[in-house]
């Protein structure tokens, strides 16, 4: 029963986050109209890092890739 009040309140906490994040986002539209989110940069040095060890060694694995750039497995183009 704790586990479910819990979901609960981990769920209703999800939707007020999302419903804040709307009305900002519905705010800064409001003043400026061509305003666009501009979302996240690559990473260049560490893209860069990934296609050199790849470029070395075209027949290390991607867990070896990840383990030697240190970085998350989606980074390892496949």
């Amino acid at each position: 029963m704790l586990i479910d009040v819990m979901a609960t309140m981990a769920q209703l906490d999800q939707k007020k986050r999302v419903g804040q994040i709307r009305q900002g986002l519905e705010n800064k539209r409001a003043v400026e109209p061509e305003w666009r989110p501009t979302g996240k940069e690559k990473n260049v040095v560490k893209w860069e890092k990934v296609q050199r060890l790849i470029d070395k060694h075209p027949k290390m694995s991607a867990a070896d890739v990840v383990t030697l750039a240190k970085c998350g497995v989606a980074d390892v183009p496949h």
